[in-house]
């Protein structure tokens, strides 16, 4: 329909008061502005149940186009003055970049699993699409586990109204058990898109975050140097190095992190 959002192969129809008289549909588009009409190719039909056709625009710059169906009757008369309708040829994809929502990167000198950086409790999810040729619907966020292969992504929420050209949502990460998972912000243009009911849409990079939400507990791995301190003699009153570790006390691969 009029100012509609269309790509790849279009399906065109038209009716007509009179169409027991007519014995043929063509169809023809132009670029808004534009003084000469194309025939749609194969863009003539003779069934009057809709008279339809398939309109190619996978070789067409993105951008506002005008059509138009010309019947002719059984006689040989011409419509000279059938309606026109503009749409909005839409062919390239949306894209989205996810803002890294990891708190932290720091590097344990003999574990490098820290520099996926942590996330607990609630955190937030912002996202920035691009859509040079259709109208931004919405952004959703999903989450998956990295453990658990194949995981279907699932979804954390929806945002409508970006502020400042984000959209976000918030992650209650107190849901997910400890571990690791992939996020990711997917972006639909305009849902009137008239040909994909749900709109075309495009995924960010996943990014990928460890959640935890449990506290660690401290270990002691030396004692002046000793790395070996059970049951060993401390003398009172003297002043000894104590080095800890803080190990996460939950998670199933023994995640080290250092203090």
């Amino acid at each position: 329909k009029n100012d509609d959002y269309v790509f790849g192969n279009v399906p065109l129809h038209s009716e007509a008061l009179n169409g027991y008289e007519i014995c043929q549909v063509k169809y023809q588009y132009r670029p808004d502005g534009g003084t000469e009409w194309i025939d749609v190719l194969n863009g003539i039909s003779h069934d009057p149940q809709g008279w339809g056709v398939t309109w190619s625009t996978l070789d067409l710059p993105d951008g506002k186009y005008c059509l138009r169906a010309v019947a002719t009757d059984c006689s040989n008369n011409v419509d000279l003055n059938p309606r026109t309708i503009c749409v909005h040829v839409a062919n390239t994809l949306p894209t989205v970049v996810m803002d890294d929502p990891r708190q932290c990167s720091r590097t344990c000198p003999d574990d490098t699993v820290d520099t996926l950086g942590y996330v607990g409790g609630t955190v937030e999810l912002y996202a920035t699409p691009t859509s040079p040729s259709a109208p931004v619907y919405k952004v959703q966020f999903y989450v998956k586990s990295i453990y658990d292969y194949p995981t279907d992504w699932r979804w954390i929420g929806t945002d409508y109204f970006p502020t400042n050209g984000k959209y976000t949502v918030k992650w209650k990460t107190k849901h997910e058990s400890d571990g690791r998972y992939q996020v990711i912000a997917r972006v639909y243009t305009a849902s009137n898109i008239s040909n994909d009911e749900n709109g075309r849409y495009n995924d960010s990079a996943p990014i990928t975050v460890s959640v935890d939400n449990s506290g660690p507990f401290a270990q002691i791995i030396s004692i002046d140097g000793n790395s070996y301190p059970d049951r060993m003699d401390i003398t009172m009153g003297k002043v000894i190095n104590i080095e800890l570790v803080a190990i996460d006390s939950t998670s199933s691969d023994g995640w080290t992190r250092c203090y």
